[in-house]
């Protein structure tokens, strides 16, 4: 009964809900709360999987514009830094200048003091445009506060920013330019991927720059790559 009326006032959510619940509950089972788990019993109808929604060259432009037009210079840094990077938005605005290296052009994510979602630290090559952002952002700092703070991206008082100001910002430049309203910054890292894959870069790789905990879980971005090739395999019939 709980799962649907979940079903109906989310119908997208409920299959994140039921496997809180069985979390949960194999916790409560792991305790000797409960002797068995009636969320494993629940089932819900498998629900067919969307293409990942990322955003186009006109689009990011349009964001970008948007947010330098209301201030928010180091916003949209992050905005440009994402689709480079493919990092989480969690993990940006943990990203401190000591896990950046100028010298070997490499960027560590994870660290002593911030556990990525996988828990295990990886490494991103950086690229021309990567080392632009960074520089202009050091450079940011040292101009306002004539010193470089402990965070990459930080707001004009040096204090880090809040996940929930930084999405709400993006989202909001979205709606105020009539885009499309799936849009959302996790779409920043799916349209990493996206060109990745488009690019050929190997499934692995993609895998690795993205964090995935396997390689399953990067498949999807494929999806438009493996149509192409299905379109050659067609016209050469």
């Amino acid at each position: 009964n709980l799962m649907m009326k979940i079903s109906k006032s989310a119908p997208l959510g409920c299959y994140n809900y039921l496997e809180i619940f069985r979390t949960m509950f194999n916790v409560f089972v792991d305790w000797n709360y409960i002797s068995s788990n009636p969320f494993l019993k629940v089932k819900l109808p498998k629900r067919q999987k969307e293409d990942p929604v990322s955003f186009t060259n006109e689009q990011l432009n349009i964001v970008y514009e948007g947010l330098i037009a209301k201030g928010k210079d180091v916003i949209a840094d992050m905005v440009l830094f994402a689709v480079e990077t493919g990092m989480r938005l969690d993990e940006e605005n943990n990203l401190r200048w000591s896990d950046i290296d100028f010298r070997n052009k490499v960027i560590t994510i994870g660290n002593k003091l911030f556990k990525t979602k996988s828990k295990k630290i990886r490494r991103i090559p950086m690229n021309d445009k990567m080392e632009e952002i960074l520089k202009r952002n050091s450079a940011r700092q040292l101009n306002k506060g004539k010193i470089l703070r402990e965070f990459v991206f930080v707001q004009s008082n040096g204090k880090q920013y809040k996940k929930d100001t930084v999405s709400r910002s993006l989202k909001k430049v979205i709606k105020e330019n009539g885009l499309p309203d799936e849009l959302h910054w996790h779409c920043l890292r799916a349209t990493a991927a996206t060109r990745w894959a488009s690019k050929k870069v190997p499934i692995f790789t993609v895998s690795k720059l993205l964090g995935h905990s396997t390689v399953n879980v990067t498949t999807r971005f494929y999806a438009n790559v493996d149509l192409d090739e299905l379109r050659d395999a067609v016209n050469a019939m």
